[in-house]
């Protein structure tokens, strides 16, 4: 249409009020309502594994090649072939799964259909949504499971751990995690954070932010990422990777000798794991000049620097060194263009904030001069044929007396560091049980009242929340809510009623 109209790609407001509201046909299969439901084409509420059958089904329905789905229920199959011919359509379709189900079905669903969709010449793009910002990466690492070391530790063969920036009460229930502390001898935790797993440290060591530290993140498309400190940290706090060397130092062990600064951590990482070994090539070393300067982290707006410590002193200091980066904390350096790794602040004369975004790109709307900055791990082989997962899970079906539990997340609460902020913790709703409203019917009970949940070994009493898209035999609870425990879901649980007027718990 904007061609028509001759509107120019790069004009985004004029393209937008060219569409209007109009959008692409987007398709959601969720266990109960999103916030994009409002603009959605189709909406398909159903447990995991039918979300996972439909995921097949409507790769089966682009190549035959791909498994068949048996039985699938009259509605799933008309939206299947619904969603299979507007991803046919599409120039640059877009599949979009993750983990928020629990599912390791629907992941493989997801792959079906992008497989399929690149086999019948569509340049389909696949998008996994990862719990945390370096999931991809700990992935790429490998190693054992949280589980295996629980039971190492069971079996008497842990005598210290190391538990590095994470608590381990949001990762297992409460008496997996004691029984952990209580058959292990010593523990050092090394945390940004106050938590529970904090508490149990037979040694505590104060970890720097990523505001405070040099490192490297891979993100979900697993792009490898430089983040550089935006300040020093103060009071002893340093970044985790330095405490481990001081740890290595003194249990004498040779790399201990070796590694002393962070690009020496980073050549050790790549050449000890393959898959790492471009993180060496994705920033310019610290060494790193233009013209014999540093890249100035602040920009010459920041002009007012000496008023910020006027009530202390009237003398400026002597601004931290950073010997891990090429970067300078000040605003005294190099002020033109840098690589697209090192860019602190989006500003050029005459421009103000993100609109001079365009004099650092190779074109308006187009990549930064250098390229964007990070470098992907994972890259698709074109020549290999893809060999579908065909083991398609059997269509959910109720059961009496029990109901499965999904998780629910929001978008304040659920993220372990949303709640750490008094502001945002208000806007947290609190724990909850929720059902269709056929199944509050069918327990006899309102929303507000609380009811009984056996799940797991663990008991629980929640109030109790309608959500209507649940379908039935399905209840959703919220993770990682102030105040409730771990709990691995989905999972079956028993239901009951609870009177009113008694305490959450």
């Amino acid at each position: 249409l904007a061609d028509v109209l001759k509107i120019p790609r790069w004009h985004a407001y004029a393209v937008r009020d060219a569409i209007h509201h109009d959008k692409g046909p987007i398709f959601i299969a969720t266990p109960s309502d999103t916030k994009l439901d409002h603009i959605a084409s189709d909406r398909f509420r159903a447990a995991p594994d039918n979300i996972s059958r439909l995921g097949f089904a409507v790769a089966h329905l682009l190549d035959n090649a791909a498994p068949e789905v048996p039985d699938l229920a009259p509605g799933a199959q008309s939206l299947a072939e619904k969603i299979s011919r507007a991803l046919m359509e599409a120039d640059r379709p877009l599949v979009v799964s993750g983990m928020s189900c629990g599912s390791r079905k629907i992941i493989e669903a997801s792959a079906n259909i992008a497989w399929a969709l690149c086999r019948k010449g569509r340049d389909a793009k696949l998008c996994f949504i990862v719990p945390d910002c370096n999931t991809m990466g700990l992935g790429l690492i490998g190693g054992g499971s949280l589980d295996s070391a629980f039971g190492l530790a069971a079996d008497g063969k842990v005598d210290t751990a190391i538990i590095l920036e994470n608590d381990l009460y949001r990762r297992s229930d409460d008496g997996t995690a004691d029984r952990f502390f209580n058959n292990i001898r010593d523990s050092i935790v090394i945390d940004c954070i106050e938590s529970r797993t904090t508490s149990k440290a037979g040694v505590l060591l104060p970890a720097a932010t990523f505001a405070e530290a040099e490192g490297t993140i891979v993100n979900n498309e697993g792009r490898a990422q430089r983040f550089f400190k935006v300040f020093q940290g103060r009071d002893g706090m340093r970044e985790s990777w330095r405490w481990i060397l001081d740890m290595m130092d003194a249990a004498e062990m040779p790399e201990a000798k070796r590694w002393k600064s962070f690009e020496d951590v980073s050549k050790a990482l790549s050449e000890s794991i393959p898959v790492f070994g471009p993180i060496t090539e994705i920033s310019p070393p610290a060494g790193f000049r233009i013209a014999g300067m540093k890249i100035p982290r602040q920009p010459q707006r920041y002009s007012g620097r000496t008023s910020i410590r006027a009530a202390i002193d009237v003398n400026e200091p002597k601004a931290p060194d950073d010997p891990d980066s090429p970067l300078s904390f000040s605003m005294e350096g190099y002020e033109g263009v840098p690589p697209s790794s090192l860019i602190t602040h989006y500003r050029s004369p005459g421009w103000n904030s993100v609109q001079a975004l365009n004099k650092f790109q190779s074109e308006v709307g187009g990549p930064l001069r250098d390229g964007d900055p990070g470098q992907r791990l994972i890259e698709n082989d074109k020549n290999s044929e893809p060999r579908y997962f065909d083991h398609i899970p059997s269509a959910f079906s109720p059961r009496p007396g029990e109901f499965l539990v999904v998780p629910v997340f929001h978008i304040f609460g659920s993220e372990e560091f949303s709640v750490l902020s008094p502001a945002i913790a208000e806007l947290a709703p609190r724990p909850y049980i929720g059902f269709s409203i056929a199944d509050m019917d069918r327990l006899q009970v309102h929303e507000g009242e609380e009811a009984d949940l056996l799940i797991n070994g663990s008991a629980f009493r929640l109030p109790v929340k309608r959500l209507s898209s649940l379908p039935e035999g399905i209840a959703g609870m919220p993770m990682g809510l102030p105040g409730t425990l771990w709990i691995s879901l989905p999972s079956w649980g028993h239901i009951s009623g609870k009177k009113k007027n008694q305490e959450p718990s």
